[in-house]
């Protein structure tokens, strides 16, 4: 059984370590299997995720950006690269990307949440409640969309009761983050 372990321990290692390899390669020595073909835009994005998983969100920002090159139209690829801006601390560029993904598919509420976050990272807290209002608009059940905009409300004058009866939905709603918070400050959700 342990050597059974073991086996599947260093087939996952060795499979980890060729596609940690094949993607860091530089883009100019990347070809498809047999030809000189450069990525396609679904290979892009592949790579793109994995580096943004792994942190390395420079990379993560190329690669989106190859995407949005090949396929301009790719709301996707604008809102992955604005999330790797925003974890570069480049908010002006992530709104940018997230505004062009809103306009694409303006039904899609993560395009409008992520947005949100990069307006409330930026201090635009007026815009950051617009996008997470919206957003619970589109999904009644996002329940971190609820606990952050009652967090921006707490900090708002007149808006506070508001901002706290958010924050409890959004416990009563099973989200961990806001039972935390309310947890540390002796109050109860229920």
């Amino acid at each position: 059984m342990k050597m059974q372990a073991r086996l599947i321990r260093l087939v996952r290692l060795t499979v980890f370590t060729v596609v940690f390899a094949y993607l860091c390669l530089p883009a100019g020595l990347v070809s498809a299997a047999g030809g000189d073909a450069v990525l396609s835009a679904q290979e892009w994005f592949e790579r793109g995720r994995f580096m943004g998983e792994i942190g390395n969100y420079h990379k993560a920002v190329e690669a989106f950006s190859r995407i949005i090159k090949l396929t301009p139209n790719s709301a996707h690829a604008y809102n992955n690269r604005g999330v790797a801006y925003s974890e570069l601390g480049n908010y002006r560029l992530a709104i940018q990307d997230f505004n062009r993904a809103v306009n694409m598919n303006p039904e899609d509420a993560l395009f409008r949440f992520n947005r949100g976050i990069a307006f409330a990272r930026e201090e635009e807290f007026h815009l950051a409640v617009t996008d997470f209002s919206q957003v619970i608009d589109m999904d009644p059940k996002h329940a971190e969309a609820r606990f952050f905009l009652g967090l921006i409300q707490r900090g708002m004058p007149g808006e506070g009761q508001k901002g706290t009866d958010n924050i409890k939905v959004s416990a009563q709603m099973g989200y961990e983050d806001a039972q935390v918070y309310l947890r540390s400050r002796f109050m109860g959700w229920y």
